[in-house]
């Protein structure tokens, strides 16, 4: 009896000891993974506010020669630009757009350009109604504009004329990660 009792009790141990060091794992890769996000944000706002002339998140975005005409008309050398994509979230629209009227007021509102793209009209010349007095820069393009556009995601990015390329590109999840939006916003700053 002895000897059922002494098996008994070390097949719970086993189990026991088991799920014990099974959790501890799973707390340490936990811990892990949340050291290596966190240093990834660092890495990613100290590019932008620190180290201007490094590419945010993509090198070289081309748009269309199409979209690189009508920024070509506009005086300034460098533009601030928001890629708006078709989007039935009220929120989602009104933090985008209100992430771009408070950059307008540290940067110039000639120095942004929105690209709307949305198969109703309507919806742009209402975005364009709405904005105009802040951001002056409206563009109807519904197909196309870039290689991310395929995501379906709006982006933000700065265009250089004289490299006819866009650069710290930024897909938006302002709702999703609005501090993130608000370190790249800041950096954007620094570069104009």
């Amino acid at each position: 009896m002895k000897l059922n009792q002494m098996l008994h009790v070390a097949r719970e141990n086993v189990f026991v000891t088991f799920c014990i060091t099974a959790l501890l794992l799973l707390c340490f890769y936990q811990t892990w993974l949340r050291k290596k996000e966190n240093v990834l944000i660092a890495d990613l706002s100290r590019n932008i506010s620190i180290n201007q002339d490094k590419k945010y998140l993509l090198d070289r975005l081309t748009f269309s020669a199409e979209v690189i005409d009508s920024l070509h008309k506009l005086k300034n050398e460098k533009l601030f630009v928001l890629r708006f994509m078709r989007n039935d979230c009220k929120e989602c629209i009104d933090s985008i757009f209100g992430n771009l009227i408070s950059i307008s007021s540290k940067i110039g509102k000639e120095n942004i350009a929105v690209l709307i793209d949305d198969p109703n009209l309507n919806n742009y010349y209402k975005y364009k109604r709405l904005y105009q007095d802040k951001i002056i820069n409206f563009f109807y393009y519904p197909t196309g504009v870039s290689a991310i556009d395929k995501e379906g995601i709006s982006y933000y990015s700065i265009y250089s004329k004289k490299n006819k390329t866009a650069s710290f590109i930024f897909l938006t999840n302002p709702l999703d990660f609005p501090s993130q939006t608000n370190n790249y916003l800041k950096g954007i700053v620094n570069v104009f």
